[in-house]
């Protein structure tokens, strides 16, 4: 039996391996509406969190983003057609986001 080295990652070279952040959740309009909204996991963030993101290192430990932590560590929303959550958002929807989840204007 021969030993393919490729077959196998090591520690060390999984700990090389990119983080790559997937969306997972947008939170609803009920749930943004509560009045005490789950906060964003951004340093010093005070800001009610949007959605949640998740590492392909450790997809089991969620991160919890406003819009403006969001576009800081990410760019914004996810730019691929099938994955653009605003396309397909009510207006009630996109205005408590912004309201809720942003302190910019015009996020």
């Amino acid at each position: 039996v021969k030993h393919d080295p490729a077959a196998t990652e090591t520690a060390e070279e999984e700990e090389e391996q990119d983080e790559l952040y997937d969306l997972k959740i947008i939170f609803s309009v009920k749930e943004l509406s509560k009045s005490k909204p789950r906060l964003c996991s951004g340093e010093g963030c005070k800001l009610a969190a949007c959605c949640v993101w998740a590492s392909n290192l450790n997809p089991d430990e969620p991160w919890y983003y406003c819009v403006d932590c969001q576009e800081q560590d990410f760019g914004g929303w996810p730019e691929a057609m099938d994955e653009l959550p605003l396309k397909f958002m009510t207006e009630e929807h996109k205005s408590i986001i912004i309201r809720k989840c942003s302190a910019q204007e015009d996020p």
